[in-house]
C-alpha cells in the first residue's frame, strides 16, 4: 500500500503508470478452489466500491497480476534512487486506525521539513515510512532524528507498536518505554539476566542489566 508521496516517486522515476490518488491498495485473496477465491474478492470489491474510489483495476490474468505488483515491488527501490540517504521505519496499528497514521505521518513531515514516503502491508496495519535527507547535512540529520521520535509518538498514540517486523536493535531501544510500563521493563530486564547472565546474547543492543 504506497500513498501519494510514494506514487509520485514511482511515475516520476519509472516507466509504471499510477493514477492520481492519496494512496494505492493492491489486494489479494486466496483459497482451496478457483470459486472460492473469486468469491472472496468479490466481496473485497463490493467494500472498495462502497467507499468510492477513483480507480479500481482487476487482473484479469497473471501477467495483469504482476503488473499491479510491480509498483509495490518497486518502492524500496525506487527510493534508494532518489535520496542520498533514507530512514526506512516499521511501525505498526490497528487496520482501523492505518488513515489517522497516514495523516499523522503527513503533517509531521510537513512541521520537520522532510519527505516521508510511506508503503507496507494494510492488511495487518504495518506501515513503513521512509524518511528522505541528507546524511551529510547537520541540520537536516537533527531533522530527521526529531521526526523519527514523533512517529514512534504517533504510533504508540494509536495503540500501535513500535515494530511490526523489523524489531527494536538500536535505533528504537531508547522509545521502549513509550510502549512498556516499567513493570514490563522490569521483567524483560529480569528474564534477561536469568536466560543470558553473561550477556553474550546480542550484547549492546539493549541494556538490560
Amino acid at each position: 500500500m504506497p500513498d501519494w508521496r510514494m506514487l509520485e516517486r514511482i511515475k516520476e522515476n519509472t516507466d509504471i503508470d499510477l493514477p492520481e490518488a492519496e494512496a494505492m491498495i493492491l489486494t489479494e485473496t486466496d483459497g482451496y478452489t478457483w470459486e472460492e477465491v473469486e468469491a472472496q474478492m468479490e466481496v473485497v470489491l463490493r467494500i472498495l466500491e462502497q467507499n468510492n474510489p477513483s480507480l479500481v483495476k482487476t487482473a484479469k490474468d497473471e501477467k495483469d497480476r504482476l503488473n499491479l505488483w510491480k509498483a509495490r515491488k518497486s518502492s524500496y527501490a525506487t527510493l534508494a534512487r532518489v535520496s542520498n540517504s533514507f530512514v526506512l521505519d516499521d511501525v505498526t496499528v490497528p487496520i482501523s486506525r492505518i488513515p489517522e497514521l497516514l495523516l499523522g505521518i503527513q503533517e509531521i513531515s510537513q512541521r520537520h521539513g522532510l519527505v516521508v514516503a510511506t508503503y507496507g502491508h494494510a492488511g495487518d496495519g504495518n506501515l513503513h515510512p521512509q524518511i528522505l535527507y541528507d546524511e551529510y547535512n547537520p541540520d537536516q540529520v537533527d531533522k530527521m532524528e526529531k521526526l523519527e521520535g514523533d512517529l514512534f509518538r504517533l504510533a504508540i498514540s494509536l495503540n500501535g507498536t513500535l515494530s511490526g517486523e523489523h524489531g527494536i536493535g538500536l535505533s528504537k531501544a531508547n522509545y521502549m518505554t513509550l510502549e512498556h510500563d516499567p513493570v514490563e521493563m522490569a521483567l524483560m530486564k529480569q528474564i534477561k539476566r536469568i536466560l543470558d547472565p553473561n550477556n553474550i546474547m546480542n550484547p549492546g543492543k539493549r541494556a538490560l542489566d
